[in-house]
């Protein structure tokens, strides 16, 4: 996991009781959600489909051959993509492709250095609007 800059100072300082009271106050928190502009559904088309199929051409993999079946990830070693927001994993895409995430260089960071500004935010949109309760509702088959 990547060092968080603003984040590690005040997690280092946080007892165990406080770690427990803190993740006990998010799970019980029901804040709504802000709503989410609506993208352009041919960038959602293309992201889906470098999501699911990847591109051969550039020897490119589907997002889902590592991160599962609609991005529900593999934990706790490979986090899940659906429903995240899209600035977020356009930012962590970005931070990959730049050389500042290096926690998967064989991984993600050649990924993302494949990847152009208008495929990154075809990948984000999509899997923003990506049910995340839909692929762990439906059981693998076997």
């Amino acid at each position: 996991m990547p060092l968080n800059a603003v984040m590690a100072p005040i997690a280092k300082a946080l007892s165990s009781d406080d770690i427990a009271d803190v993740t006990a106050y998010y799970a019980s928190s029901n804040a709504p959600y802000l709503p989410l502009a609506s993208p352009n559904p041919a960038l959602i088309k293309r992201g889906e489909q470098l999501a699911k199929v990847g591109d051969a051409a550039r020897e490119l993999q589907s997002c889902d051959n590592c991160h599962g079946p609609g991005g529900a990830g593999e934990p706790p070693a490979i986090p899940y993509l659906a429903g995240q927001y899209a600035r977020y994993i356009a930012f962590q895409l970005t931070m990959w492709k730049r050389g500042f995430r290096n926690n998967s260089p064989d991984a993600m960071a050649d990924v993302a250095k494949r990847l152009d500004k208008q495929e990154i935010a075809a990948v984000a949109a999509y899997f923003q609007q990506v049910d995340a309760s839909a692929p762990a509702a439906t059981p693998p088959k076997r």
